[in-house]
């Protein structure tokens, strides 16, 4: 019976080990490196090195994500928490280097002030009284002219205050691209939460920010529940200029209300997004409000269509509506978690009303 007893707690502390990544930071010289920030990507998880370099996380069951190691003027490492977890890992961050280079298309303060409006509006959202970032003027804009693309770059963490969902996002962007020809937006980025002062006003907010976004859309689909949570989508193709007829490519719907099995394949150990085409994903919106005290439903609906363009790329699926590779994911439309009036972590649960 003992033996019992003590096989059952050490297999106990084994799992409680499992979820816990701990190690040291460093710097270039070998010298352990504080006020390192520690956490998992998407998440409210997070902790700072010690003066010894020394951390400890608990990835709370966390599995299809990254860790992320940041600290200004160094450069930022990313590891898997599949690969580190129930290891002591050493981490050694690289001191960003101030060396001159040949830039083609130079960073400049003239494109900042002329496209710094349209930036907000795509990453921050409509909400900019809201949802404002503290240190905007650390970003820098490039534009390329000739292709007719805009770049955006981070040298600090972004420090966004979101009052109406009432977290505060440290978000460091690795990369932003406008392409003004093909009308198409990508970035990507890691970030953490911090709650600020949650409210029930806020509560409805985090609700109509979850549904009908692209982490509702493919939470959805991996529980094969697009039908039941109100989504249908369409087959949509881009038809060339002298077959649509216009100076600009157009759009054309080639079947509607297709099957999930046609763009969600079942592989051994999870969901994989693949598609040929585009998505034109439909859903008729509720919005919620707090009225006398109670969260409420409104009757009436407002009809979202967004698109995701996969461009033959494949995406693996995860149960908390995350994706691999999501900076290849081009999304149009209303799916616009990916927008930070609408950001929210990955453990975000809406309650049912």
């Amino acid at each position: 019976m003992n033996k019992i007893l003590l096989f059952f707690l050490i297999f106990l502390n084994e799992i409680f080990q499992a979820q816990v990544i701990s190690g040291f930071t460093f710097a270039e010289n070998d010298k352990p490196l504080s006020e390192v920030n520690i956490y998992v990507d998407g998440s409210k998880i997070h902790t700072v090195s010690e003066v010894n370099g020394s951390f400890s996380l608990d990835v709370q069951n966390q599995k299809n994500t990254t860790i992320v190691f940041q600290k200004n003027g160094y450069e930022t490492f990313t590891v898997s928490i599949a690969d580190a977890l129930g290891k002591k890992v050493k981490v050694v961050l690289l001191k960003i280097q101030d060396i001159e280079e040949v830039v083609l298309i130079p960073y400049t303060d003239e494109a900042y002030k002329r496209y710094i409006n349209y930036f907000l509006g795509q990453f921050v959202g409509f909400d900019q009284v809201n949802v404002k970032i503290k240190n905007q003027k650390s970003l820098k804009f490039a534009f390329d002219k000739t292709n007719q693309i805009l770049k955006v770059k981070a040298p600090q963490t972004l420090i966004i205050n979101n009052k109406k969902l009432a977290y505060q996002v440290q978000f460091n962007l690795i990369n932003f691209e406008a392409d003004f020809r093909n009308n198409t937006v990508a970035y990507s980025g890691t970030s953490f939460f911090k709650e600020v002062n949650p409210k029930q006003i806020n509560q409805a907010n985090r609700i109509n920010a979850y549904h009908g976004s692209i982490m509702h859309f493919l939470r959805s689909a991996y529980q094969d529940q697009i039908a039941e949570q109100g989504f249908w989508v369409n087959h949509v193709v881009k038809l060339e200029k002298d077959k649509a007829k216009v100076n600009k490519s157009a759009l054309a719907v080639i079947a509607t209300k297709i099957p999930t099995s046609s763009f969600f394949k079942k592989v051994s150990d999870g969901k994989v997004l693949e598609f040929k085409d585009i998505l034109q994903v439909n859903y008729p919106k509720h919005y919620f409000a707090v009225k006398k005290g109670s969260i409420i439903k409104e009757t009436s609906s407002v009809q979202q269509t967004s698109y995701i363009y996969v461009d033959g790329n494949s995406f693996e699926i995860y149960p908390d509506g995350n994706s691999s590779d999501p900076e290849l994911m081009i999304l149009q439309g209303n799916l616009t978690n990916n927008k930070m009036e609408n950001f929210l972590p990955l453990d975000y649960e809406p309650k049912i009303y």
